[in-house]
This record gives C-alpha cells, structure tokens and sequence, in this order.
C-alpha cells in the first residue's frame, strides 16, 4: 500500500482512495519507546553498577545525549514524529540537580577545551555516564568500515575520565560492532543501545534507573580483535572480485568453528535480575513423543515443541530471551558446531516460574544438499540446548531424529565412493571392477574397502575409460544402467 502512495504522488496519511486517514502518533511513538527499551543490551554491570539511584550525582558526558544518533542513513532513513532526548530524559527521572553535562567530542578545533569540561563535570559528580558511539560519517550505507575501532577522540575522552572518576557507565550507538578492548578495562558497566529510533532516549533513561530492567540481547558477536572475524582472510575485494571463503561458517557459527575467545558472544545480555533454566524437554508435535537424553524412539515429525521451566531467582521482574541451539556430533556433513533454531522470551515476578515454549521446525535443521539440489536432514541423535547465549548453555536434551532419504543421481560424473554408497550402483559397478579388486589380492573378486579408499574420489567415467580401458561403447553402456537406478 505504501509503494501505492508513492507512485501515486499520495500522502501516507491517505488511504487508497485518497481519504483522510488519522494517524495517532502518541500511540505509534509509545510503541517506539517499547521496542526500543526491549532492546537495550547491558553488556556488562560490574559490582551492580546499574541501576542508578535518582539520588545519585551523575555527569553525563558526549555529543550523542543531545544529538542521538536514532538510525541509519541511506535509503533506510525516515522522518521521525519527535525525538526524545537522553539528557532530558535522564534529568526527568533523576532531576535537573543530581545531572551535569558535557558535550566531551565534537567537530571543530577545540577538542581541548571539551575535554577540560568533560574532566571537570566527571570530577564532581558520582558516576560518568559516557555516550559513545559513531556518526553517520563514519558507518554509512554502501560502503564498508576499514576497522571497527571507536573514534581517537572518544578513546582519549574515556581514557580522561577514568582519570579522575572510577564508576563509569559506557552507553553505546552504532549500528555495527566496535572494539570494545579500549573500553572494558575502564567501563564498570556497558549498555549497548545499537540505534534505538525516536524513543530511545526515554527507553535508555528507564534502563539507566532500573524503571525497566533489561532485556536485549546481542544479535552479533563483538571480537577481541578484528582479525578473529570469519570474513577476515577475505576482505576486503581484490579486483573488484570478492571470495566468501568462510561458507557457511559466518558470524557466531565462524567464532565456534574456529574455537576462537570472544568479547561478547552472540545472543549475550545481562539483566537486574537472575534466571534459573530447570528443565527442558523437546516434544514432536505430531507425535508426542519426547527427547530425554537420547531414550526416546526415533521419530519423524515437520515441527518440534521445546519446553523449558524458568525460574526468576533474583530481587526484581524481568524479561529472558531463552535460546534454542541444535547440534549433531556425529554429523558427516561441514556444519556449525552449534546452530540457533528458535527462541522466545518469558516475563517473570521474583520468585516466580514459568514455562516457554519455542517452536522448532524440521526445515531449521536442513543442510543444502547440492547433488540432490534440495534442503534435507540429516538424521542423528540432536543435541538440543536451552541457553542465554550461543556460549552460555544451561540444560541440554538428546532426541533422535530420523533423516530424509539423499536421492544422489548416479553418473560417470559421480565419485566412486559416491557410487559404492548406492546399493544399485554397487551391483553395477562390482562386476566392472571384478578384475581390478582380484589383482589387488581380493579372493572374492569384490571391490573392496582398500580399493575404495585407493580411488573413491576418482570420477566413475574417468575410472572405466582411464584405468580400466573400456571403450566408448561399453562405457556408454555401462552410463545407461547406472542412469535406469533412479528413473
């Protein structure tokens, strides 16, 4: 409808037929604020930093809390209806006599002078709220970042106010990963705002002061270095040619492979409260049969329930995001070493249970199969886990699955090893070989597993006509039955 606007030359307040609509942006801008205040991620809150007291003395410190950075820019950019501030909005909550400001970073020549003032203002108060982050200038649409580091100038006006001021909350906005390696060491606490739109400013306020416990989770995992990121070796393009070298193995599912350390893993979120995972059991939805540690019958179902109990053992309410991962350790393809198939979030008082539930579908555990040229899955005992992070497993639950069948078209193209797998083939291709197996020694005349190994990675078609010397037309023949197996 809105692309009918738009070619239509119509205002979006307009329906299609060009009729006054009315538009409660009150409403719509509450919504904002909601969204953004769920995803809001406390990286970090050493010593229980957060949150703040409205009593306490709070210096807050960077360009962003006047001038937030709410969203990209490009062709995702859209005008807001309003905007809320941070620094007003901390002052609401806190009031204007508890809350100083310095704008710490900006443009123009007079870095020092910002800087004096920030010292100043972190020296007198309590806490340092610092906003940090990046401008449009320096992440934009189309064009790929160099680095992941945070501006020089933020890095000296952290490294300044660690000086003179040992409680600091880190506040994050950017729309991509930044090293966080120059941060930690002097941030007690870390809130990675992402670019939360018109109603962050409001939903940062709320989570600063404990009127909203957080709940985001990260949906990227943040390196100790650069250089651990799975695209490393394969950026950036060379001759105007880019190789995706890492495969499947992208993101969380690269960092896992390549058993490297992180800073924070994906999926990774702190809360002001304490979630204990009980118990979790994996149910088929067709057939009510349930995983419980790999003694359940094997089962063929298009959609699992994963149940877990949580419990909210700490001292407010809260909001967790729990986790479903699968694994398959006795897998024969390439895969993650664990994959996320689902998730959903449960809202506890203190003290109280509950249970959630998160849909698992048979397609969320597909590989691509090339030579079938289809998703199928494979089958195995699948390790399910309920976890708060892709590193932060809590209970985990075996259930057997059965796999679809690997229809593999056999051809002169196919392997040998690829052909012997197919019990057809095999009849086929067993009296072929019958005289290369006995002048290996096989008494049987049968292929066997030695003479297999020896040459399963060699083409059928170049093993007939190359090694064995068949002519055109046997070779041909032997091509129609192998192409009669799967007709």
């Amino acid at each position: 409808r809105l692309a009918i606007r738009a070619r239509d030359g119509r205002h979006a307040s307009q329906d299609r037929e060009g009729q006054p609509v009315e538009v409660d942006t009150d409403t719509h801008h509450e919504l904002a604020r909601e969204a953004a205040e769920a995803s809001i991620v406390l990286l970090a809150n050493d010593d229980g930093l957060l949150p703040l007291s409205p009593g306490t003395g709070v210096a807050v410190i960077g360009a962003f809390a006047r001038e937030p950075r709410i969203q990209g820019g490009g062709s995702s950019r859209v005008s807001p209806t309003r905007v809320d501030v941070p620094l007003t909005e901390i002052r609401r909550i806190a009031g204007d006599d508890r809350v100083t400001y310095a704008a710490g970073f900006g443009a123009g020549d007079d870095a020092g002078r910002l800087l004096a003032e920030a010292v100043a203002v972190a020296s007198d108060a309590e806490v340092a709220v610092l906003m940090l982050g990046l401008t449009d200038d320096q992440e934009s649409e189309g064009v790929d970042r160099p680095h992941i580091d945070l501006p020089g100038d933020q890095l000296r006006l952290l490294d300044a106010v660690a000086a003179v001021r040992d409680r600091i909350v880190v506040i994050l906005s950017a729309g991509s990963v930044v090293d966080l390696a120059p941060v930690v060491p002097h941030a007690t606490a870390i809130l990675s705002g992402a670019l939360l739109g018109q109603g962050g400013g409001r939903a940062l306020a709320r989570v600063l002061y404990g009127h909203a416990s957080p709940s985001g989770r990260l949906a990227e995992t943040v390196p100790l270095r650069i250089e651990d990121a799975p695209s490393w070796d394969n950026f950036p393009a060379e001759d105007s040619h880019l190789r995706y070298g890492e495969g499947i193995f992208v993101g969380y599912r690269g960092y896992g492979h390549r058993r490297r350390e992180v800073r924070f893993p994906f999926g990774h979120g702190l809360s002001y409260t304490r979630f204990e995972y009980r118990s979790l059991s994996v149910v088929a939805g067709d057939e009510g049969q349930r995983g419980d540690g790999g003694r359940a019958e094997a089962i063929r179902t298009e959609e699992w329930t994963a149940r877990v109990e949580v419990h909210n053992t700490g001292p407010v309410r809260g909001r967790e995001i729990v986790q479903i991962y699968s694994s398959l350790p006795a897998s024969v393809r390439r895969r993650a070493t664990r994959e996320l198939v689902g998730f959903g979030h449960i809202d506890l008082d203190p003290g109280q249970s509950g249970v959630l539930e998160v849909a698992v579908e048979r397609r969320d555990l597909a590989y691509w199969d090339e030579p079938a040229g289809r998703w199928l899955v494979e089958g195995g005992g699948y390790v399910f886990a309920a976890a708060a992070s892709s590193r932060d497993i809590r209970v985990e639950v075996t259930v057997p699955i059965t796999g679809d069948p690997r229809p593999v078209r056999i051809d002169l193209e196919s392997t040998i090893a690829e052909a012997m797998a197919d019990p057809d083939a095999r009849l086929i291709l067993d009296e072929v070989f019958r005289p290369l197996a006995a002048n290996a020694g096989d008494a049987s005349g049968a292929v066997g597993a030695s003479i297999e190994d020896l040459v399963g990675s060699i083409p059928v078609g170049r093993m007939l006509s190359g090694f064995l010397g068949l002519d055109r037309q046997a070779v041909a023949g032997i091509a129609e039955q192998l192409a009669r197996i799967h007709r």
